[in-house]
């Protein structure tokens, strides 16, 4: 950790899907803002479920800020108006950007991570600005190379392993799952300083890792992503059972009893959302680093894929652009909303997408345009898809775009990168020609809590 490091402030509106005014009327509340001075002037009270926020009387000179999404949600705030007030009073809370286009203003706040850490001295308190706002820095934390054995009561598997995987799954076993806070310590001392880390796990196995690094997240307000991969096999005992009933690989009644199916998915449902596999609140709170209800839940967005196949020749004329979407979306780095299905306009630039797609390149003007106007501190454009199998027509596009952003050929190019190198062929459509594997999304199934 640096010295003069940058200090995060975390946006008070809760961010994930299901964080809607109608699961905490409590934490509906007016937040007024100064906007000569960009302060927050007052907070009002929380307003009843039954009352349109519309009906609430504006302050004069203020600007009245509510917790909604983008498209205009009634969402919630992240703390209480009496736990908000006592942040604003002790310059822990402040004004954020304010979003011309959207004509709204951002409320930001120290979470409780943030304030812990300013209690340790992680964090120090440099100053206030005049709206007595704390001015932070980060303390430099001096490095230690970790131990080769560790000795800790956290990393009990049976009590830390199995028995939150217990907690979660009541209704499920897997055998010896490693210990949550053995894996959290593992990937704080690997990517503790670096927030926007991206961790692979390719032996997903129960899940722990995205679930450690959800954890870890929550504590410092980062940012990380994972990727989990993992087959769907069953036990030695389980395919045994299975075949003597008749059912073989593929059947519904063995792929439920997968790994990832039976366990890695639903663990991490249940660990996101705060509902364990039986449908239940969660029991028992999490033991070490800090300390909160498992029902809590976790501020993430997890998806589920299936490795498919599918046929080169028809996603190459557009019919299976589904089928590829989740690639663009992971390769311009899993973050914002993605675009599933082609527009009729040919092109498709979303305003909280990360990147664009062009689908016909005889209308690229209108969408060079839309890159041009597309402006957006909190999500910018980082990548841009063209699908044209003429590399002259992909240079002559890219030379009218920023060179800020990253553009990719698609099919031309980038779809044979996941083509399967080997002479197999999908005899059922004819030869002479390999299938590129791709992710689907599982059954539309999706579990958001960002």
């Amino acid at each position: 950790m640096k010295t003069g490091e940058a200090v995060r402030w975390e946006r008070l509106t809760k961010g994930s899907n299901n964080a809607l005014r109608s699961d905490r009327p409590n934490l509906f509340y007016p937040v007024y803002v100064d906007p000569e001075h960009g302060r927050i002037a007052k907070v009002g009270d929380p307003v009843p479920l039954n009352v349109d926020r519309k009906t609430v009387p504006e302050e004069p000179g203020l600007v009245t800020v509510w917790p909604l999404s983008m498209t205009g949600v009634e969402k919630r705030w992240q703390c209480s108006a009496d736990t908000f007030q006592s942040l604003v009073d002790q310059g822990m809370a402040k004004v954020g950007s304010y979003d011309r286009k959207n004509d709204r203003w951002s409320i930001l706040y120290l979470n409780r991570g943030q304030r812990e850490r300013i209690e340790r001295d992680e964090i120090r308190v440099t100053g206030q600005d005049p709206n007595g706002v704390l001015e932070l820095e980060m303390n430099e934390r001096p490095l230690r190379a970790a131990m080769t054995i560790w000795n800790r009561s956290s990393h009990n598997a049976g009590y830390y392993g199995s028995g939150i995987l217990s907690a979660l799954l009541p209704d499920r076993k897997f055998p010896f799952p490693k210990s949550l806070y053995a894996v959290e310590d593992s990937l704080r001392l690997a990517v503790g300083d670096k927030p926007d880390a991206l961790v692979i796990d390719f032996f997903a196995g129960s899940g722990t890792t995205a679930h450690a690094l959800a954890r870890l997240n929550r504590e410092d307000d980062g940012r990380r992503r994972s990727i989990l991969v993992t087959n769907n096999e069953v036990s030695v005992a389980e395919a045994k059972a299975l075949r003597e009933q008749g059912f073989s690989p593929g059947d519904p009644a063995w792929e439920d009893l997968g790994i990832c199916r039976h366990i890695t998915i639903p663990r991490m449902r249940a660990a996101v959302t705060g509902i364990s596999s039986t449908g239940n609140p969660l029991k028992g709170e999490y033991k070490f680093g800090q300390v909160f209800p498992m029902s809590d839940g976790l501020d993430e967005n997890v998806e589920f894929f299936d490795l498919t196949y599918e046929d080169a020749a028809m996603v190459s004329l557009g019919r299976r652009f589904e089928a590829i979407a989740p690639l663009l979306w992971m390769k311009a780095g899993t973050k914002g909303v993605r675009i599933d299905k082609i527009s009729d306009r040919g092109w498709e630039v979303l305003d909280d997408a990360t990147y664009g797609v062009l689908f016909n390149t005889s209308n690229w003007p209108s969408f060079v345009e839309a890159v041009v106007k597309r402006k957006s501190e909190a999500l910018p454009l980082s990548h841009l898809f063209i699908v044209t199998d003429s590399p002259v027509e992909f240079q002559q596009i890219a030379g009218r775009i920023d060179q800020g952003i990253e553009l990719v050929r698609l099919y031309a190019d980038y779809l044979r990168t996941f083509e399967i190198n080997t002479p197999r062929r999908n005899r059922s459509v004819g030869d002479g020609w390999r299938r590129p594997a791709v992710p689907r999304q599982r059954d539309n199934e999706q579990t958001s809590v960002p």
